[in-house]
Parts: structure tokens; sequence; C-alpha cells
């Protein structure tokens, strides 16, 4: 069960550990196709650092009046309320970045929008948290400035610090609207993952090359440990990996499934969780092993020994090499359990 202040640390951190540096792949991309490529990799630049500033002031989005009750699901209300006002601003300024017509005064972007093209996703309340953070918004009613967002029919957004993003994310929406209909362009433009963009990302992940950025970033210190595990897996031709992100609890999912014919999505048996700093992996133990370890094995941790035979599995808390191993060993035998190696 998650503390509110838990649960504040891994949604801040979430989303800052994820934002991504502009690579020197995505650099060489730029200066080889364009023909002015300094501004435009100055406005990626700035487009990572505006991401970081929004994640880095959480402070900002934690205004909920919700009480701090607790949900079936561990979490609690205030602070799940929290999370998703930052969760909605993020969407409502890449709407309106996605939206905006991209007009220049002098050195400095800034952009005009229609209302009626944001309104599923912008509220007043979302404009003052990004008020907070920087932005300056012009409210117009029929080209002549309104009191209010309520009343406009149209804004010009403006940020003195970071106006060069704008130019970053149109020439990002513009390049997937050309190559790459249908790709999730809001979950990459939330990290700043330009590298998936336009260099691609395989859906299933098939080696340690597709994995997304914004997954190894997340687990920061423990990233070595992660890349270790993930490689184990990946070269494993009895197992499929899922990566999924579940952005509304900000945490993201590696589904490990056992493929007993080579063929198909196979039989789900592990899940790591990465977190900030954290991970966790969920493993499904058959009761027959279960009982072999218990009798075979005289070393096993207390807890593994606790935890056998139960039919929701077992959480392994990975926090070192000593961990990550004793994961891999009782893993490996799960495989060999379930797909026995032919004599």
């Amino acid at each position: 069960m998650k503390t509110k202040n838990q649960m504040c640390y891994e949604v801040r951190e979430f989303w800052l550990y994820g934002v991504c540096d502009v690579s020197p792949k995505m650099e060489e991309f730029v200066r080889q196709n364009e023909k002015n490529p300094d501004e435009l990799i100055k406005g990626f630049m700035a487009y990572t650092k505006m991401l970081r500033h929004i994640y880095s002031n959480y402070a900002v989005f934690e205004v909920t009046k919700k009480e701090h009750k607790r949900m079936p699901s561990g979490l609690y209300e205030d602070a799940v309320d929290n999370a998703h006002n930052l969760k909605f601003t993020q969407r409502c300024l890449l709407a309106i970045m996605s939206a905006g017509i991209l007009e220049q005064n002098g050195d400095a972007y800034f952009l005009r929008v229609d209302k009626e093209t944001i309104k599923k996703d912008a509220k007043g309340s979302y404009l003052d948290f990004l008020g907070q953070l920087g932005f300056h918004f012009c409210y117009l009613k029929n080209g002549k400035e309104s009191a209010k967002f309520a009343g406009c029919d149209a804004i010009e957004v403006y940020h003195d610090d970071y106006n060069a993003a704008f130019l970053a994310h149109k020439y990002a929406k513009n390049y997937c609207v050309e190559h790459k209909q249908g790709f999730d362009l809001h979950g990459s433009l939330a990290f700043a993952d330009f590298d998936s963009i336009f260099f691609g990302r395989k859906t299933p992940i098939e080696s340690m090359d597709d994995l997304p950025q914004p997954f190894l970033n997340c687990a920061w210190d423990k990233k070595e440990i992660l890349t270790r595990i993930v490689k184990s897996l990946y070269y494993n031709p009895k197992l499929r990996t899922e990566l999924v992100c579940d952005y509304a609890i900000a945490i993201w999912y590696l589904w490990v499934n056992i493929v007993k014919s080579g063929k198909g999505k196979g039989e789900r048996r592990a899940c790591i969780h990465v977190l900030p700093d954290y991970l966790l992996i969920h493993l499904q133990i058959p009761v027959e092993l279960s009982k072999q370890l218990i009798n075979k094995e005289s070393k096993l941790p207390e807890w593994f020994r606790d935890a056998l035979g139960k039919d929701a599995g077992i959480g392994f808390h990975v926090h070192n090499e000593e961990d990550m191993l004793f994961f891999l060993k009782i893993f490996e035998q799960v495989v060999e359990h379930l797909i026995p190696i032919p004599n």
C-alpha cells in the first residue's frame, strides 16, 4: 500500500526521469535533413528543458480538495487527483501545441489556437497551472482581447524561456503526419522521446534496441540491473515480451510470456513493474515446481519460502545484483519446468 508521499514522489519522478535528452543520432538527422539545423536543434533542447521544468514543479499540481482516503486499489483519492492534475495539464498543453498555428515575433515563437480545436482537452484550470509555470495566454474574441478563457474563441500562447519548443513540436508532428500515421505521438512527446518518433519503435519489441529510452530512464540508478534482466529475457527463444506504459498511474509494465510451441503470444508468467528507482517483478510459479523448490532448495530466503504455492504469485523486490540473480535463477527454473529440455 502506497502512502500519499510515496505516490507523489513516484508520479513526479516517473515523468521527470522519463524525459529524454536530444541524442547524437537525432542531432545528426536534423543536420543532414534541414538547411538551418541549429535553430531546430535548439528547439528540441528547449522542448526537453520545458518538460523537465513542468515535471520538477509538481507542487503546482498539488491543490486537490479531496480527502486523504484510501481506495480499493491501495492508492489515495487526494494523491490520485493531484496526479491527474499533472496528467491532464500535460495533455492540454500537447493539444494546444498540436492544434496551434506557429507564428513568430522577431526571434520568439508563439502559437495561435482556435479554441474549438482544443475544447476536448483544454480547461481554464489547466491553463492556470501552465500560467504558474511561465506560460502566457492572450484570449481573443472575434479578433479582440477577451478577459477569460471561457468567453474567448481563440488564444495565443507564449513562453519567454521555452518558446523554441513550439517549433520542435510542430516539426515532430508534421513528420508523423507525413511518415507515421497512427503512431503514439502523445506518449513520445510527453517524454521528448524524439528517437522513437523519427527512428521507429517496434511492437512487439524484438531486441534491446527497440526499448524506448523513457522506459530505461525511469529505472534511474537501477537501469543497469533492469538492462541485464531484460537482456536475459530477450535472448531466450522461449519467451515473448510486451511493453506497456500506464500513464494514468505512472508505471511501465514489461509482460513476459512463455511460449511452448515457438509461436503465438504464449502463457503470461511474469510482469516487470518499472517505477522510479524501483523494480518489482511479479512471477507466477507452478504449484508442482513450488513443491520441488521447497523440498530441494535448502537455502531459500524465508520470505520466498513463505510465499511459494500461493495463487497470487510472488513479488520480487529487486534492489541489487543479488536480488537480480536470484530472480533469474528462479525464472529459469519456471521456464524449464513448463518447457522441459529434451533428453
